[in-house]
């Protein structure tokens, strides 16, 4: 059984049902996968409302109980994030053919897939615009700005980001960010607050 330690999942099926893919493929991607259930509830929900869309899914999580400083107000600590709950996460989605779990902190993956992500299938594509991003990893304010920094001009125009546990980092200065980007506020709740892209940038 795959099993979360969030909440407000309701949320996040809103979000996609209120979005509209306008493109020729469909990319959401998580930070911070830990067991799996957001990653499944994105990659369900999509899969169930655009069956015939070319949808692919990204899964960012280090596990191998690294050492690192969570939130702001506490020092650095290991959490339970094992290598063994990574095995766990693979067996569990290997009927999910369109996803991607990476073994790999945020960071690693923004300096990595800076220019997109490639997909193989046929072609090459080179996933380069998010449709989804749910921003649910380390939570300190610096780590949450570097990731909007990074996400909120690749994602596509009317795209949604994701903030899991908003009120424990300063949002006000990721606020900032994403009105610099044309984000909009859609829905919010105690843990969650969902953002939508209002305009087009640049091949967006």
């Amino acid at each position: 059984m795959i099993r979360g330690d969030s909440k407000e999942y309701d949320l996040i099926e809103k979000a996609i049902q209120h979005y509209s893919p306008s493109s020729d493929y469909i990319l959401s991607l998580e930070i911070g996968v830990r067991e799996g259930l957001s990653s499944k509830i994105i990659m369900d929900t999509f899969n169930k409302i655009h069956p015939n869309k070319q949808y692919y899914h990204i899964g960012i999580d280090p596990y191998g109980n690294l050492k690192y400083k969570h939130y702001d107000n506490t020092e650095a600590y290991t959490a339970d994030y094992t290598n063994d709950m990574y095995e766990t996460a693979k067996k569990d989605f290997v009927n999910y053919r369109n996803f991607f779990l990476l073994k790999m902190t945020d960071k690693d993956y923004m300096e990595k897939f800076y220019n997109g992500y490639p997909v193989y299938e046929q072609d090459r594509l080179l996933c380069d615009k998010y449709d989804f991003v749910h921003l649910d990893g380390p939570h300190t304010t610096l780590d949450v700005v570097n990731e909007t920094i990074f996400f909120a001009p690749r994602i596509k125009h009317k795209g949604i980001i994701v903030y899991d546990d908003y009120k424990t980092f300063d949002f006000s200065l990721i606020e900032m960010t994403l009105k610099a980007h044309s984000f909009k506020e859609i829905l919010v709740g105690r843990n969650k607050i969902i953002y939508e892209k209002q305009k087009k940038e640049d091949n967006n």
